[in-house]
């Protein structure tokens, strides 16, 4: 039998290091430690970071910063890895716009797009949409996602195509994903790429997804199913011709598994951004982004480097399956007190942003509110984010703070949930559709960005507009006046989902066909594009 003492001296270790770690790292700081900071190699690189650390300090608070600090010690004061890691912990502690400063220096520090490793850039443009849109303008990104995008260049573009230019024939659309088995996708991808027209379209799935318990499950889901997992982008390009695609739909967006690299080599007549991205991939060779109905797109196209191409109809779904949970009444009778939430992803959730939600707690007296993201298992996260509320004036014993679950207790959640209040400028998508589903109503401030518009998009089309605000006061008059309505929280609870379900956003076969009526539009375009070049080029 192994001693107790042993049992338990590892994780005291690790406590206890970790403990060290922040204290050292703080005072570390200090002048007269100087010397010490050198023969570290601390202030070698220390100077370069781009923020006011005591203005951060206070920003973070205390237990926050330390572990700020800690991440410099921690990672062996390697420069890229410390400024990469204490970036990345800002954007999901409340303070984005910080976050992208030290991301901007860390990739500055490279001296070129080719010379940038490939995960540092594309966690700088995924966050890009969640600063502030004071700083991060329509102009900025665009230009930020064109800059990076030069590291596709040197691909060789494809020129020529043996896919038949006629109009009259069923078309193969190709589609590349690394999600396509997670959660998320059960209820709404994977019913989608099922239920696609095939007089219309032949499905092919490229997934970038390792092989797992779930993958021969899916398979079927489409007529031709490609394992490109670690396939090279050489291989990768000649599978999509070998299959002859006539259109290919990049699903992933910026990620780590993203498809630009093939996408800039223009393997496919017509090439599609979609699903996953909300603003400009700024790659070469994208030649449209399919944005969904809802969005207001008339100011969008000067900040996009492909095409938008935006239907009447609904381009985006809720296929409703058995997987959500029974409704209930809201809690608000039994709790005798109002729960707001937020269960979408951290990085959305700005120091602004809480300052907002904690102007509606303050006028709804004895309001909780319910925030659940995985990095609130992270006590440093969830230590910054107490001291967010703390500072907006909400003490601690109003939140309910909880990390990550499985998605079926995630959606349970709801039951204890009242009414949700959504983020901004980047609205929850999956998150807002979730909630509508479970009786929830979502209250949005929607903005001039795609991304501040998808709320919009969702709850509009169920025919509740009234849930949709054009200003911050707006939005704390409708939540505050919502929550001291009983009798409507309890009609929404009855009628949301049957509402989402009956409207254009939730009829499966009518987004399909809106989906492959722009397929068939942006192939009729190359068809009569290319025919009129032959001619010229034969007159």
């Amino acid at each position: 039998m192994i001693p107790r003492v042993l049992t338990y001296a590892p994780s005291r270790a690790k406590r206890f290091a970790r403990r060290a770690s922040a204290v050292l790292a703080r005072r570390i700081q200090h002048p007269r430690y100087h010397t010490l900071r050198k023969l570290l190699g601390f202030s070698s690189w220390f100077g370069k970071i781009p923020l006011d650390m005591q203005e951060t300090r206070t920003l973070l608070g205390e237990e926050a910063f330390a572990h700020l600090m800690s991440i410099a010690h921690m990672s062996g004061w390697d420069y890229p890895r410390a400024m990469h890691s204490m970036a990345e912990f800002l954007c999901h502690a409340g303070l984005p716009d910080q976050g992208l400063m030290m991301y901007e220096a860390l990739l500055a520090s490279y001296g070129s797009p080719e010379k940038t490793p490939e995960a540092f850039i594309v966690s700088y443009l995924q966050m890009m949409m969640f600063g502030s849109p004071e700083i991060q303008t329509h102009e900025r990104i665009l230009q930020q996602h064109l800059y990076w995008s030069k590291r596709f260049e040197s691909n060789r573009p494809y020129t020529t195509y043996a896919n038949p230019l006629t109009l009259n024939r069923r078309l193969k659309v190709g589609y590349t994903c690394h999600f396509i088995t997670n959660a998320v996708s059960t209820n709404s991808l994977q019913p989608m790429l099922k239920a696609h027209n095939r007089d219309r379209v032949e499905v092919f799935l490229y997934s970038d997804e390792p092989v797992n318990e779930k993958t021969d499950s899916v398979r079927p889901i489409v007529e031709h199913w490609r394992d490109t997992y670690g396939m090279d982008t050489d291989a990768f390009c000649e599978q999509l011709r070998k299959d002859g695609i006539d259109i290919l739909v990049e699903l992933n967006g910026h990620g780590l598994a993203h498809r630009y690299h093939a996408v800039a080599r223009h393997p496919a007549p017509v090439q599609v951004t979609w699903y996953n991205y909300c603003c400009t991939t700024g790659v070469p060779g994208m030649d449209y982004a399919l944005i969904v109905s809802g969005i207001e797109v008339g100011q969008l196209q000067p900040y996009y480097s492909e095409a938008i191409i935006h239907k009447a109809g609904t381009a985006n779904a809720v296929p409703i399956g058995n997987d959500f949970p029974p409704l209930v009444e809201p809690p608000f009778e039994k709790n005798g007190f109002i729960t707001f939430c937020s269960f979408g992803q951290a990085h959305k959730v700005s120091r602004q942003q809480i300052f907002l939600w904690c102007e509606v707690l303050k006028r709804v007296p004895g309001s909780k509110f319910f925030m659940k993201a995985q990095v609130l298992g992270n006590p440093a996260n969830r230590a910054a984010f107490i001291h967010h509320f703390k500072d907006g004036g909400i003490d601690s014993s109003r939140l309910i703070l909880e990390g990550n679950s499985a998605h079926t207790i995630l959606l349970e959640c709801y039951w204890r949930a009242d009414m949700a209040l959504d983020t901004y400028p980047s609205n929850a998508g999956t998150t807002s559709i979730e909630a509508t589903m479970q009786g929830v109503p979502v209250i949005s401030l929607t903005g001039d960005r795609y991304s501040s518009q998808v709320a919009r998009a969702i709850v509009g089309m169920a025919g509740h507009a009234e849930l949709q605000c054009q200003s911050p006061q707006e939005f704390i008059a409708k939540a505050v006046t919502l929550a001291k309505d009983g009798q409507k929280l309890k009609h929404y609870r009855q009628t949301l989902r049957h509402d989402l379900t009956h409207s254009p956003r939730g009829r499966l076969d009518t987004a399909l066909h809106e989906i492959e009526d722009t397929y068939l539009e942006m192939w009729r375009r190359y068809v009569t594009a290319h025919t009129d070049t032959r001619i010229k080029e034969h007159a």
